[in-house]
């Protein structure tokens, strides 16, 4: 009996939205004729699609080739640091005297090895 009651008792309720809605509609129809003065076009929406479907497939692809994507994206944003020439000349010139040692040193290595060979 009770599902009998449940039933009837939503019916009422249905019909009576739809009696109301009635009495609603022309108002209602009234706004959505002002609401489809303006549309999108379909370039418009490749543009807003792509805007937010181009950044998620390009870390996704990232991220399945093993990469960090957002890192990736930062990078390209963040560019170079802002170290002028002056700075990075010294820099370069230690990078040079590591470099020269070490060549040093390796043909040291080498001509300690060939000694031994012979």
């Amino acid at each position: 009996m009770t599902i009998e009651k449940a039933i009837v008792s939503l019916a009422i309720f249905i019909i009576s939205i739809v009696e109301s809605s009635e009495k609603v509609l022309p108002s209602f129809q009234k706004l959505t004729l002002m609401t489809n003065k303006y549309k999108i076009t379909g370039f418009a929406r490749l543009l807003i699609f792509m805007l937010f479907f181009a950044p998620i497939a390009y870390i996704g692809v990232s991220y399945y080739q093993g990469e960090d994507g957002i890192e990736k994206i930062k990078s390209l944003f963040e560019g170079e640091n802002n170290d002028t020439v002056e700075m990075k000349i010294p820099k370069k010139k230690e990078e040079i005297k590591n470099l020269e040692s070490q060549l040093e040193a390796s043909q040291k290595d080498l001509k300690r090895l060939e000694n031994e060979t012979k």
